[in-house]
């Protein structure tokens, strides 16, 4: 049997793809989903859990189904004008 990996933490995925990809902070991310600065910042630290509210706020930047248990590369669909200011 092939050895497999465990699957990705969706805070790698939050950090990776949208922090980095949008060259925000955490603080600046929450402001745009109007979520609280501590949820995202733990969900990129990866104490915590993405909950379905929050993937459903990120999905509503992007054209993603917001389901928590989809694969990595959502972000890459982020509709940049939402997110970053004019």
């Amino acid at each position: 049997m092939p050895h497999m990996l465990p699957p990705d933490h969706r805070g790698e995925i939050l950090r990776e793809e949208y922090l980095l990809l949008l060259k925000m902070d955490a603080g600046a991310l929450a402001k745009k989903l109007n979520s609280p600065r501590t949820r995202i910042e733990r969900i990129a630290a990866e104490p915590t859990p993405i909950t379905t509210d929050t993937a459903l706020r990120l999905a509503s930047f992007g054209s993603t189904s917001g389901s928590a248990s989809g694969a990595g590369g959502e972000a890459a669909t982020i509709r940049r004008d939402k997110l970053l200011p004019t």
